[in-house]
């Protein structure tokens, strides 16, 4: 048999105690049955033992501040790995306790079996190479008290059947640790409620330079816990780390869990996990601080669990888990750090809320919620400093977003509710990825809480992608008075999502079973916006500005990654930018899907061909709009088309109704399908220098094309309406169709020609133009024109015969365009009623005007539309 003797200080220290505190000391002396510990120190050795595993019964094991007890690894001569205490009543442990092997400390387990627990003192130190702490049912406790050389080696065994046969029943002990356990490999502790009380110490797989030291003092204590904890965290230590691990589980079902208090630590050093689990209604709460070293940390709860101290965790994963009632709540001062993979997953009602902190590096942050909301307070912060945030949502709470998340790559997900990001705090920059946005909603929404802050950002080219089904992404702007177009005199930023986002644009809103109008609502603030592909079963609303008022131009552009689907496809269309919309050479395309027109009636120019609720209006303040309509199944009805100090180049795929289009440049409008209808060009405030409209008549949806093809009805016969111009003496005016309405004439450019097939015109007092001295071209259709645009000039007939001006001005017939100009140079006309003003904005920007084709001649007639719709005349004016 081994003992440890403390020196004669320590000795002196001891009797000094006792004689200053007797009564206490007497009340709370020493009792650990069937020892005798001369001088405070008792040796303990295994009443027997079984293949190196001793163990020993005891009625009371209470240990006091100031005494020693050394557990013996020895039966004998026989040395014995483990040692199993069976303890009748709680134990209490305030002196010191070590694990001995022949004078020396060993690193071997000591298991304390008690159906009535633990409590270490705030005096209480438990030096031990590993500890293991279980409660069992008392009935299960006297069977193994009869038959301890059977129990003993299943008890020192965790995790195999005979194990979890044994321990199936669970006492009502509990474990209260105040004072300090440094094992230098493992702890495990197993109870109904379990508290790590303030200013408790919990350290494992803690290693020592040289030799191992066996404790006899407090002051010694803090000296070998201080340098194990320096040891454990410096980079530099010499010593490898051993498989050392942490576990406290709470068994109890009502009031208990498990609790890491403020002012306790609990440290592990080695390889293995630090695991905490708990059953009972109380949860986990961790108000303290947890730190591993190298393995998993692992906390997992049926009700609960409620962080607000710190988890630092390293090379390993950090897993919160609630599996039933409750939810997660990282609180305002909690700070979790891991470098390797962090999982949060919730399925309690409450759902999970982060005030606090979350860091992660070295692996991905994974959270996800089955119940309840995934809730980010205006204080939290989830942050990946390496690898992507995956945040997935199915529960009926939403994900809200009014702190931060930071990562490289952010993906969110939720079925059922809602994403809103937002909040009414200083908070900026909700959400930033150094990579790519990834939002998928089904049956949800993508909202702003309602601020005209920045929601989304990404650098280092990251793309926004968001796809909703069911829902909207962001809110429907106030439409204009007609409800037809939502409006570009400016934007409602806390409606939108608002974005600054490095790299492109994709959003979708589809329909599954909602029938209601699912809006996308975009804002790039501070920043371009580079269109990939925007699809909505609704609307689509854009701007590319600045929240503030300012003189700086963002542009809206084509980034397209697939030319086959339009930049911007939507029931109605609305784009608003401080810059330019597309560029000359890259222009915007669109599909404007339920923007229908109806037929012109050339008989009454007075009714406006639109029958619909969508419509379409683009304004640049500072720059051009070049837009082109993609898909040739679509009319267009514009309401306003406004570029303050540019160009407007635009292309339509079918029949377009235009109500406004002013630009200070340029206005160059071409319409692939059979008829154009402008209610007003240009305003008191914006004239066009240049004017530059075509209709040519190559949608085949768009022109009624009769059996006979040879016949009359047959030819391509597209018509183009101009109210109202508001124009300049010096503005240029090129009009191509073929029939032309404006300024007050009617020219007859295509199959409509006078007995000997030339173009002509005649007075129609149903267009006005604001100066009559304004100079009117009107060409008729050519190849080239078709051709201009990228297309087959088999795609029409063309008329020729020359024009009705032939033999008054000389050279017109060397044109070959067959064309008219007005006034002629015989006369002027006489000025109609002005144009009504569409509005004003600030000039900026420019792009290059278009220019004439070159006719090429006539070809075979090819097919006809058959006029619809009337107009009350405007005004008279003389040719």
């Amino acid at each position: 048999m081994s003992s440890y003797t403390p020196n004669k200080k320590c000795m002196r220290v001891i009797v000094s105690l006792l004689s200053v505190s007797l009564i206490t000391v007497q009340a709370l002396a020493t009792d650990i049955s069937g020892i005798q510990g001369p001088n405070g120190v008792f040796n303990i050795d295994p009443s027997q033992a079984v293949n190196g595993i001793g163990f020993r019964h005891y009625e009371n094991f209470h240990l006091s501040e100031g005494d020693i007890a050394n557990l013996i690894f020895k039966y004998g001569e026989e040395n014995v790995s483990k040692f199993v205490n069976f303890v009748d009543n709680t134990i209490n442990i305030n002196g010191i306790l070590n694990t001995m092997r022949d004078g020396n400390f060993y690193n071997g387990q000591a298991i304390f079996v008690s159906p009535n627990g633990m409590v270490v003192g705030a005096s209480g130190v438990l030096n031990v190479g590993s500890l293991s702490v279980l409660t069992p049912a008392p009935c299960s406790y006297k069977g193994f008290t009869q038959d301890m050389e059977k129990y003993a080696p299943i008890l020192s065994k965790p995790g195999t059947p005979e194990y979890e046969a044994a321990m199936a029943l669970k006492g009502d002990g509990t474990i209260q640790i105040n004072g300090t356990i440094m094992a230098r490999d493992s702890i495990e502790l197993a109870a109904k409620d379990i508290a790590i009380n303030s200013g408790a110490r919990l350290l494992a797989g803690g290693q020592e330079f040289g030799k191992s030291t066996a404790l006899s003092s407090l002051e010694q204590a803090d000296k070998l816990f201080n340098q194990l904890v320096k040891n454990g965290t410096s980079s530099g230590s010499s010593f490898e780390n051993v498989d050392g691990s942490i576990k406290i589980v709470s068994h109890g079902t009502r009031n208990d869990g498990v609790t890491v208090a403020e002012g306790a630590t609990v440290q592990n050093f080695g390889k293995g996990n630090t695991q905490l689990e708990s059953v009972g209604s109380a949860g986990v709460n961790v108000d303290g601080k947890i730190s591993n070293s190298n393995g998993n940390t692992i906390i997992k709860s049926e009700q609960g669990i409620n962080i607000n101290g710190s988890l630092k965790n390293n090379n390993g994963t950090l897993y919160l888990e609630n599996n039933s009632a409750g939810g997660i709540v990282i609180g305002k001062l909690a700070e979790l750090t891991n470098n390797g993979i962090t999982r949060i997953k919730n399925a309690g009602s409450s759902g999970i809320k982060v005030l606090g902190k979350v860091f992660t590096k070295g692996g991905d942050t994974i959270v996800y919620n089955s119940n309840g909301g995934v809730n980010i307070e205006s204080t939290g912060t989830i942050e990946n400093t390496s690898h992507k945030l995956n945040i997935t949502n199915i529960g009926k709470g939403g994900i809200n977003i009014k702190g931060f998340l930071k990562a490289h790559g952010i993906d969110l997900r939720s079925e059922g509710s809602d994403i809103e990001i937002g909040d009414n705090s200083a908070n900026d920059f909700y959400v930033t990825s150094d990579g790519d946005i990834n939002i998928n909603i089904v049956d949800g929404s993508l909202l702003n809480y309602g601020v005209a802050k920045t929601l989304l950002a990404t650098k280092n080219g990251g793309n926004l992608n968001i796809n909703v089904i069911d829902g909207t992404i962001g809110k429907n702007d106030n439409p204009c008075d007609n409800g037809i177009c939502t409006g570009v005199d400016g934007r409602d930023l806390k409606r939108s999502i608002n974005a600054n986002i490095d790299g492109t644009y994709t959003a979708v809103t589809s329909k599954f079973s909602k029938a209601n109008d699912l809006t996308i609502n975009l804002a790039a603030l501070d920043s371009d916006m580079k269109l990939n592909y925007i699809n909505a079963d609704g609307r689509v609303i854009l701007y590319a500005g600045s929240a503030l008022k300012n003189e700086i131009a963002y542009d809206i552009l084509n980034a397209s990654k697939d030319a086959s689907k339009a930049n911007i496809e939507g029931y109605g269309i609305s784009v608003l930018a401080t810059g330019d919309i597309g560029k000359l050479d890259n222009r915007i395309t669109f599909n404007a899907t339920k923007s229908n027109v109806n037929k012109i009636n050339t008989n009454s120019l007075t009714n406006k061909p639109v029958s619909d609720t969508y419509g379409v209006d683009m304004k640049s303040q500072k720059g051009s709009i070049n837009i082109k309509g993609l898909s040739d199944a679509y009319d267009t009805h514009v309401c306003n088309l406004i570029a303050n100090n540019g160009s407007i180049n635009a292309e339509f795929s079918g029949d377009t109704f235009i109500e406004n289009v002013s630009a200070k440049k340029d206005v160059n409008l071409i319409t692939r399908g059979t008829e154009m209808y402008i209610e007003n060009i240009g305003s008191k405030d914006i004239i066009a220098e240049n004017i530059n409209i075509k209709v040519l008549d190559i949608n085949d949806r768009t022109r009624i094309n009769h059996t006979d093809l040879d016949g009359y009805d047959g030819y391509a016969d597209s018509n183009l309406v101009i109210k109202n111009m508001n124009t300049n003496k010096d503005s240029n005016i090129t009009l191509t169709g073929d029939n032309v309405y404006a300024g007050g004439y009617h020219f007859h450019m295509g199959k409509d020609r006078d007995e000997n097939g030339k173009s002509y015109w005649t007075q129609d007092d149903r267009t006005s133009i604001s100066n009559s001295e304004t100079e009117i071209r009107v060409n008729a259709v050519r190849p080239d024109d078709v051709k201009g645009i990228g297309k087959d000039e088999h795609d029409r007939n063309y008329y020729g015969g020359g024009s009705i001006q032939d033999d008054k001005v000389p050279g017109y017939e060397d044109e070959g365009d067959d064309h008219i100009i007005v006034p002629e140079p015989t006369g002027d006309t006489a000025p109609t009623a002005p144009t009504t003003p569409t509005g004003d904005t600030t000039p900026t920007g420019d792009t290059i005007p278009t220019g004439d084709t070159t006719p090429t001649g006539d070809t075979t007639p090819t097919g006809d539309t058959t006029p619809t719709g009337d107009t009350t005349p405007t005004g008279d004016t003389t040719p």
